[in-house]
This record gives C-alpha cells, structure tokens and sequence, in this order.
C-alpha cells in the first residue's frame, strides 16, 4: 500500500474504535499496519503526521519503540513548518498521549514544539494580543452567519484560545521548556475569549477582571517562576481526555476541561502569571465553574495551590458550592486534591467539611498513592477538619497496610508534599 492509503486506512478504522480495538483480529490489524508503515514514517507529510497520531491515540494503541522514535523524529523535522493552531494541538496532544519522548524528549521535538507554539500563537512582543484581538473583531463582519449567529472571526478566535488549551497541556506533558513571551500570547488568546465568554453569561465578578485585562503587561516584568509540579490525578493528563477538548462544543465556548488544562500547564510549565492575567483567567473560568465535574474543580484548585495563588474569597465559594453539588460523584482524587489545596494555601476548611468527610467515608482510599493518602491525613489535620469515628478508623487502616506492604516500613516521603498523577502510566 502507498503511504496516502495506509494514512487514510489508519484514520477511517480508528472511527471504529467503540467497536474494534478489545478484538483480536484489530489488534492483528494495528500491528501489521504499524509494519508496513513505520519505512514510510520519515517521508510523511505533517497532515498525514498529525492523522496518523491522532488515529493510533484515538485507538489506544502502543507502538513499539522504534515505532515511536521515527514517529518523534518525523514530527519534529515537519513541525516547525506548522502555523495552524488545530493542527498543533492535535499533534502535540497526540503525541503526548502515545509517550514520544516520555523516557529523553529529543532536543529537536523539544525545539520544534517551542517554535511551532510560538509561530502558531504569535508570541512576539504584542503580536499575540493583536493576533486574538483581529481574530475576534473580525466576527462583527460575519455576524449573520447563516445557522450560527457567529461570524467566521469569532469561530477562529474560539478555535485558536481551544488550541492553545491543549497546546500548554501537551507541551507541559513533553516538557517542552517554552519562553515565557510564548506562555504569555497564549495565555491572551485564552483570557480575551474567555472574558468575552464571562460577559455574555453575566459571570460574577467581571468588572475587575476586565480592568486587569485591558491592562495587563505582556513585557514579563512580573514574571517569576513556580515550583515544578505533578498532576494531581490521571485523568487530567489522559489523552482521551485531552483530545476531548477539541471535539465540538457550543459557538464561542470554553469547556471546563480546556481552563483545568491550563492551570496544570502553568504549573508544570513554571510560569507564574502576572496579576492581571491571573485576575483575566479567574473570571474566564467563573463560567464554567457550575459545569465543572469535581475532578476538573480539583485540578483547578491544585493549580492554583501549586502556583501559591489564593483565590477571590467570592470565587472561592463559588467553586466550592459547584463542587458540593457534584459531591456525591467525587472520588478519592479529587476529594484529597481539593483539600490539599485548601491546606496548602492556608484557607479555612470548606464548609461543607462535614459532607466532604461523610463522602470520604464511603469512597475507594485504595486508588490514591501512598503520598497521597499521607497528605490526605496531613491536609485534613492542617485544615482542622476531625474526622468522625469511622472515617478515622479507616485512614489509620489504610496507613497501616501501606506502611506493612513497603519493605523497612518506609512510605516515600518527598511524595507528600504534592499530589501525584492516580497511575504511573500518566507518564507526567
């Protein structure tokens, strides 16, 4: 077959993938076609890079090694060339998903992914606050856009603030080291959409991030730097999960899931943001808030934690009051990560800490690793939160087998001091 064919095949079966990836037979499929296609690798377009990525994530499948490594290295010799923003985030997601680079990133994916970033969200000097603002106030022209009341300059800003999402998370999950001008014409693609989004909805707490927003410095004089961190669970840094973010959502929307995305790759990335786009990044996700399961809530809040960034009091309440009412499809992880950060960032405890610990009674302690579990009980004594009877019964339980499983009796503890992703194959 012509490496055209075996790209098309590749994208076409991976439509299939509710029906064919636990057979036999597909698994056969996969493998013989990674086969014939790995001596075509190098040669392959960066469209046909990006769907044959896409297409092997989207399946769930790992390739061997060498598959991978000619996988990464056809990547970043077409990646420089890419000045799409969709197009970035579906292969850096992709590749993020499959692991390329996860044991040594190449120098040369790891450049390219810095240029790539840079060339598609136009970081130099202002040009990126340029770029979002012609994207979006080019909508006023098409505004009568047949079917969708959105004219095409709006629909282009929504797609680029989506990308660079997914962007920041997967260059986070490669550890690509991107400049902080980078981060920063980004993060406005980001910010402008979303604030648009929090005035149109009539999102609490507005006025202030809109006045830090027509202000804010992109010359990175308030830049610093955070502490290098870990997600707080798998599902954040799941490549499903992920590619979800680019999948269709209402015109002009931002999804819980594309502002979880980026406050975990402000952290990882060790960006800290300026006062005014942090006070533009709240407000973008006041929207959402409500929508947020608790998993993404926990990831927001742990963000912010990592980043030493205590939120509005308003803010704060109202995601505690959008985590409460999801309270009973919380599991382990987000429940720890949520009291994690409120211990980390010296708040009161929550206060719905009495359903918070009911809820802790009954859920599934066995998935949280062991410095998770430890800074579960480190966090519920820093928060002055007394566990009830049972619940502490419990705790002292899961502790005690723990500590009886690891040989000398020793939990590792560096591990305690951030959350960790929930598995190890998280690979971030």
């Amino acid at each position: 077959m012509s490496r055209h064919a075996l790209c098309s095949v590749i994208w076409a079966a991976s439509k299939l993938k509710r029906d064919c990836p636990k057979s036999g037979m597909f698994k056969s499929f996969l493998k013989a076609w990674a086969a014939e296609l790995e001596p075509h690798l190098e040669v392959l377009e960066l469209e046909q890079v990006r769907k044959v990525l896409a297409s092997v994530a989207r399946v769930r499948y790992t390739p061997a090694p060498h598959w991978r490594l000619k996988a990464e290295a056809a990547l970043a010799s077409r990646l420089t060339a890419c000045a799409c923003p969709r197009t970035l985030a579906c292969c850096l997601v992709s590749a993020a998903g499959l692991g390329l680079g996860a044991a040594a990133p190449a120098p040369a994916l790891l450049e390219a992914v810095a240029t790539a970033c840079a060339s598609s969200f136009g970081a130099s000097g202002s040009h990126g606050a340029s770029a979002a603002s012609e994207a979006s106030g080019s909508s006023s022209g098409a505004e009568g856009a047949a079917g969708t009341g959105v004219g095409r300059g709006r629909l282009a800003a929504r797609d680029a603030a989506r990308a660079a999402c997914s962007s920041l998370w997967a260059a986070a999950s490669l550890r690509a080291p991107l400049p902080s001008s980078t981060v920063r014409a980004m993060l406005v693609h980001v910010t402008e959409l979303g604030v648009r989004q929090a005035a149109e909805q009539g999102a609490p707490g507005l006025s202030y991030a809109s006045a830090a927003l027509a202000s804010a410095s992109l010359d990175g004089q308030a830049q610093g730097e955070a502490g290098a961190s870990m997600s707080p669970f798998a599902s954040i840094s799941e490549p499903e999960g992920a590619c979800a973010a680019m999948g269709p959502v209402a015109a002009g929307a931002l999804t819980p899931l594309d502002l979880a995305q980026v406050y975990w790759a402000l952290s990882k990335l060790r960006y800290r943001p300026s006062g005014a786009e942090l006070a533009a990044l709240l407000a973008a996700t006041d929207p959402v808030l409500p929508s947020a399961p608790p998993v993404l809530l926990a990831t927001i809040m742990w963000g912010l934690a990592d980043l030493e960034v205590v939120p509005p009091e308003a803010w704060l309440q109202r995601t505690y009051a959008a985590f409460e009412s999801q309270l009973d499809k919380a599991t382990a992880e987000p429940l720890q990560a949520l009291l994690h950060a409120a211990a980390t960032l010296g708040l009161p405890a929550p206060q719905m800490g009495g359903r918070l610990m009911e809820r802790l009674q009954n859920v599934d302690l066995r998935p949280l690793p062991d410095g998770n579990m430890v800074d579960l009980v480190v966090s519920l004594h820093a928060l002055r939160m007394r566990p009830p009877p049972q619940l502490a019964a419990r705790l002292q339980e899961e502790c005690a087998a723990r500590l009886g499983a690891r040989s000398g009796g020793v939990m590792g503890g560096a591990a305690s001091a951030s959350p960790r992703p929930a598995g190890a194959g998280a690979g971030v």
